[in-house]
């Protein structure tokens, strides 16, 4: 066999062993399609329900994240239709178009090695129940723009063609539209193009940077410039500023730094425990890049993304598992960095292809050891049981039924009110909000908007007079403090008495019990647990 035929047959065996994880990661998640909704899924398919049926963001529901991830939620439901399964099989196909966009990128920075490797961890990694994986958070819809952008910006470099730099501008600028968190990236990727260009030692009023400069920052401004006037042709512009903008500052100041760390430390303990082998491997990759000339292309390029990767999950310091996705293509970059280099450490007597093959071996264990360690989970619980495993008491299996219920005995004009931070028994249901708060959350914080939200809430739920009120008696659906003002549930208390009457409870009993009640068996049923979700039907 000749050299050009062993490096072929070598790229292909790294890409068979990529595809035989990332095979497996979709195995998984097409057993997990019917997995219910939680609340930020549940959020983004109302928003798209409602996109899809002609009404923009903001106008009839409202909440800080940007309207990039429903514009994502509505493409997938308009493609495959308004479903739990639809939504999951997005996330599928853009997690599977996520994990070969870092298998492209670490096979051009590095090797075939790193990039099988990176790729693999990722899919694994982003499938894992310690970054909720499962579902169909905004994380896993920004990694796609931020991968193909960071690549495309590599390829700029060296065609140094405008139109490049915008294009991967466009990308990085996308992530943000998607989620405000993902802002570091675009900084990432204009700090990488001032380290390339004064590796070049060329003049800093050269055309050449100028061009380039001012086209990545136009491609990274034009996504959030569309959006600005979408949202004011749409005649919402005010409400997307004041809760994508004005809100979010007060939302990302309300955790002390001390609290933060600790809640840092608890994610990251959680994450490490069920990925060892791949942060393990990350680690040794972060030492390996002071092998390499610290000024070349690579390791700054790793270093940086790996920088602008954790500051996104930083804002507000809440640390949440889900947060840490867009953290997963840097560290799986990492981690096949230092697999390859622990494979050159102890195989550097073996020939190529079989160096190829062994290599390919070792890095597709490594990314498969999250999934093993998980399989009971992923693979083996009913997707109702999955959700009560990672969510606990919170009422989203019980959500679907709720949601039927309401269906049935309403018509498609009728409104409902969720008094808890449940939309997606909006979404389940087909039926409009008769309020503007998806969540409730925000009601119960310490800002100075926060009782004047409660107050908005409620006149819009008297003005709306909704058929039915959906009250969520769980704790985690309010996450009031002792400070937080008390107005709508005493409001809550007067106007269901007068003006309702319950017609079903969802009694959440255990992991494995939700005892239901419907019409005369609802009015006469005691729940038994602290976790619970009523019904009240409008009065004649």
């Amino acid at each position: 066999m000749d050299a050009g035929s062993q490096h072929k047959s070598i790229k292909i065996w790294y890409l068979g062993a990529f595809c035989i994880v990332a095979a497996a990661c979709l195995l998984i998640r097409l057993h997990t399609l019917s997995v219910p909704l939680e609340r930020d899924e549940g959020e983004y398919a109302y928003a798209a329900q409602l996109m899809l049926s002609g009404i923009p963001p903001f106008k009839e529901a409202c909440n800080m994240k940007m309207p990039g991830v429903y514009g994502v939620y509505t493409l997938i439901m308009a493609i495959f239709g308004q479903s739990v399964q639809a939504i999951h099989l997005g996330l599928l196909i853009v997690n599977l178009l996520a994990s070969i966009g870092v298998f492209l990128l670490g096979r051009r920075l590095f090797s075939p090695l790193v990039g099988c490797a990176a790729g693999a961890c990722y899919a694994t990694s982003s499938l894992s129940i310690s970054v909720l994986g499962p579902f169909a958070h905004a994380e896993q819809f920004v990694v796609l723009p931020i991968v193909y952008g960071a690549w495309m910006l590599l390829r700029a470099f060296e065609s140094k063609k405008a139109v490049s730099f915008f294009i991967s501008g466009l990308l990085l600028g996308s992530g943000f539209i998607i989620k405000q968190h993902a802002a570091p990236f675009m900084a990432f990727g204009f700090l990488l193009l001032v380290y390339d260009h004064w590796a070049s030692r060329a003049s800093w009023m050269s055309r050449k940077f100028i061009v380039s400069s001012a086209a990545l920052a136009g491609g990274m401004i034009a996504p959030f410039a569309a959006v600005c006037g979408i949202m004011y042709c749409a005649g919402v512009f005010g409400r997307f500023w004041f809760w994508t903008v004005v809100y979010a500052r007060e939302y990302i100041s309300q955790v002390s730094l001390a609290d933060g760390m600790r809640m840092l430390m608890d994610t990251l303990s959680s994450l490490v425990v069920a990925a060892p082998l791949v942060w393990g491997a990350s680690v040794v990759g972060l030492l390996a890049l002071g092998s390499r000339p610290r000024d070349s292309l690579q390791s700054v390029f790793a270093v940086l993304f790996f920088m602008g990767s954790f500051l996104c999950v930083c804002p507000g310091l809440y640390f949440r598992e889900h947060y840490f996705i867009q953290m997963l293509p840097a560290l799986a970059l990492l981690a096949g960095i230092g697999i390859e280099a622990v494979c050159r450490l102890v195989m550097r007597r073996m020939g190529p292809k079989t160096f190829a093959i062994a290599g390919g071996a070792v890095a597709a264990a490594i990314a498969l050891y999250p999934v093993v360690a998980e399989w009971h989970y992923l693979a083996r619980l009913s997707p109702e049981k999955l959700s009560r495993a990672v969510y606990g008491a919170n009422p989203f299996p019980e959500s679907v039924v709720l949601a039927r219920y309401i269906r049935e005995h309403t018509g498609p004009a009728d409104r409902i009110a969720v008094v808890g931070s449940e939309p997606q028994i909006y979404f389940y249901s087909h039926r409009k909000s008769a309020t503007s708060f998806m969540y409730t959350y925000a009601l119960m914080e310490s800002h100075p908007f926060a009782l004047d939200m409660q107050h908005r809430m409620i006149r819009e739920i008297e003005a709306a007079a909704p058929a039915y009120l959906v009250y969520v008696a769980v704790s985690t659906s309010w996450l009031a403090k002792p400070q937080s003002h008390r107005l709508i549930f005493d409001w809550f208390d007067g106007y269901f008495k007068s003006k309702y009457a319950i017609d079903g409870v969802a009694d959440i009993i255990s992991r494995d019990t939700t005892v239901y009640a419907w019409g005369d068996s609802a009015r006469a049923y005691q729940p038994r647990s602290s976790c619970f979700v009523a019904l009240f039907k409008r009065k004649s």
